[in-house]
């Protein structure tokens, strides 16, 4: 199964998408700054600028490195006799942050926070980090990351809107201001509108990555590992049963249904 063809089309979509807006919005102002921001998402410097953006560091402890770079070592090199192309350049990265999280973007970086790195034993660990390799395989590390980047300008243009509907919103009204309320409340609505839309196309490409990644991680034989990592995390964690709206923008699968599959091969 060809899953990153199946799974990637709602980047392009969105891609498209934000494209015809910025070339809607001003083809000669707008759309330059579209290009920069896309050839930087795909650069090394757009990465660099999401690690600072997310605060992620390089092991620098020597117990990190003593710890951690065998790990990965050993994990890269079973990915790569599974996927040779595979980037010889991915490093692995730490999150200041006690929360249980992983997470992989770009090309070349995988994360993993402090908190997931002194909850899980190694082998749990092997299979975090296959399953982010999957990502990074996959294409969907690189297709998030442009996506990203790219949405910023856009996320800027809705606070933008939105200080200048907050201003309107404290003026005494005329018939002046109440017109520019009505023009100023149309782009807000409408960027904070395409915003949503954007999301909501590339959520269920999102969970399928999901499932694709786990699946690249049983295939270079870190299923049973990962498996584990995720019934220790379901065993922690606790969520009310999510109502529909909560199902709609759930960017990941539940973690009793990633359980499920694995399990059948496990």
């Amino acid at each position: 199964m060809n899953g990153k063809t199946k799974r990637n089309w709602a980047f392009f979509i969105a891609f498209a998408m934000y494209f015809t807006f910025y070339f809607l919005a001003g083809r000669w102002f707008v759309l330059p700054y579209y290009y920069i921001m896309a050839l930087i998402a795909l650069s090394t410097l757009g990465e660099k600028i999401w690690r600072k953006f997310n605060s992620v560091r390089p092991l620098r402890l020597r117990q990190e490195m003593e710890r951690l770079h065998p790990l990965i070592n050993e994990v890269y090199m079973a990915a790569y006799q599974y996927k040779p192309d595979i980037n010889r350049s991915i490093k692995l990265y730490i999150q200041e942050d006690m929360s249980i999280n992983a997470f992989a973007f770009g090309k070349r970086t995988i994360v993993l926070t402090r908190g997931i790195i002194q909850m899980m034993d190694d082998e749990c660990l092997k299979g975090i980090i296959a399953h982010e390799f999957g990502h990074n395989c996959n294409g969907d590390t690189v297709a998030e990351l442009f996506i990203a980047i790219t949405n910023l300008s856009l996320s800027a243009t809705v606070l933008f809107w939105g200080k200048i509907k907050k201003k309107f919103d404290a003026q005494k009204q005329s018939l002046f201001l109440f017109i520019f309320k009505i023009i100023y409340d149309l782009n807000y609505y409408s960027c904070k509108s395409l915003q949503g839309l954007f999301e909501l196309i590339l959520i269920p490409a999102r969970r399928s990555s999901e499932y694709e990644a786990d699946k690249f991680a049983l295939n270079i034989g870190y299923g049973a590992e990962l498996n584990r990592a995720l019934l220790e995390l379901y065993g922690i964690t606790f969520s009310k049963p999510e109502g529909l709206k909560e199902q709609l923008r759930a960017t990941h699968p539940h973690i009793t249904k990633r359980i499920e599959r694995l399990e059948k091969f496990v």
